[in-house]
């Protein structure tokens, strides 16, 4: 997430850079509302539907298909910056101001929600439980040094795995113009392997070093994996390829979870958290989605050219503040009370996403209007 990588620094060239990148934002709006299916769909899992019911079964195909976004971001971060070559202070200078700040203000607004309003009207519709938020009011304002720990709110952790990659990129700088693209692949299947390997032998008694392993390692697999398939050449026969490769493993991931769900008689999480499926799946999206734009849809008009590159810049921002809208709906705040769960989860899954994506969008867009706010909110400064 920066100016110029993933979510949060977004496009702030905004308009001027090169329609060859509009893939790039086309990836980050995907992937943002694939961000808000998924703690759309997860309300259903906390308000207990039966996982055999449709809004169980919603849930099992949407959540498990969206599970690519978060991914997509580290791979566009991947695919901007390692290629790059700038001073270390620079980079970090640049990137940590602008991860950082936001990271400190919203873990702060999000402190206050829970302290003034959440633990007085709870959602039961995400992981904010009532032992978590009384857990966060016995500690008082002390709990916002936890910020240094964990993330204080159930989305930030993005920020945290994000910025441990900032810390990476240097490195991972030194080893890409050092290295063969054979040796590189090499690194990049060692680590996919590693990291699928600590989720294989997952225990409680290792939950810590296997959070690690994830927050650090797999999310550089992406970000390695970014600069590498963004330079794969564009040729239809890798496209189809790749297209056979994500329906495939978009199937096995739907039935193997719905299967395990069943099982279980909940929500099974084994094939869609940190899985070679979703690595896979992940990568086929990436190559696709800059195969249809730089080769299939040739010349974009400006309007939408315009409009894709309007919503980059604003992603970052969106998937901060999203969350306070999908609460505010769920008790009810605006006058009714709207969950994944109000109607039918045909139309009211979908509905929710649309309607909290454009609210959220213009509320970051209204408040970038006011400079001093921007670099809080994910936006770059504008340039004078």
């Amino acid at each position: 997430m920066s100016a110029d990588t993933s979510v949060s620094e977004s496009s702030s060239a905004s308009f001027s850079r090169s329609s060859k990148l509009l893939w790039l934002e086309a990836i980050r709006l995907i992937a943002i509302i694939q961000v808000i299916v998924i703690h759309v769909t997860a309300q259903t899992y906390f308000l207990g539907a039966p996982i055999d019911s449709l809004d169980g079964w919603l849930l099992v195909v949407l959540n498990s298909m969206s599970r690519v976004c978060v991914p997509l971001f580290f791979m566009v971060s991947g695919y901007l910056l390692l290629s790059r070559q700038e001073p270390v202070l620079k980079f970090f200078n640049r990137r940590f101001k602008r991860i950082l700040t936001p990271l400190f203000a919203w873990s702060l607004i999000y402190l206050a929600m829970i302290h003034w309003v959440e633990v007085k009207y709870p959602s039961g519709t995400s992981s904010v439980t009532p032992e978590y938020m009384q857990d966060i009011i016995d500690k008082g304002w002390g709990a916002l040094a936890l910020m240094f720990v964990f993330p204080l709110y159930y989305h930030l952790w993005f920020l945290y795995s994000l910025s441990a990659q900032y810390l990476l990129i240097p490195l991972w700088r030194n080893v890409y113009h050092s290295s063969s693209p054979t040796k590189l692949w090499y690194v990049l299947v060692v680590l996919v392997l590693g990291v699928q390997f600590s989720g294989y032998y997952y225990n409680s008694e290792m939950a810590g070093f296997n959070l690690f392993v994830q927050i650090i390692f797999g999310s550089a697999t992406y970000v390695l994996a970014g600069s590498l398939v963004g330079r794969i050449p564009l040729k239809a026969s890798i496209a189809w390829g790749m297209l056979a490769l994500g329906i495939g493993l978009l199937i096995y991931t739907v039935w193997g979870t719905a299967y395990l769900s069943l099982e279980d008689g909940k929500y099974n999480m084994s094939l869609v958290d940190s899985s070679i499926n979703i690595f896979g799946g992940t990568v086929a999206a990436f190559y696709l989605m800059r195969y249809v734009f730089e080769e299939l849809l040739g010349d974009i008009s400006e309007r939408i050219e315009r409009w894709l590159s309007h919503f980059g810049e604003l992603s970052f921002g969106v998937y901060l503040i999203h969350p306070v809208f999908l609460y505010a709906f769920s008790v009810g705040a605006f006058g009714f009370v709207f969950t994944s769960m109000s109607f039918n989860g045909l139309l009211a899954v979908p509905s929710l996403t649309i309607v909290t994506l454009l609210i959220s969008a213009a509320s970051i867009w209204l408040l970038g209007q006011i400079s001093f706010l921007r670099i809080f909110i994910g936006l770059a400064p504008v340039k004078t």
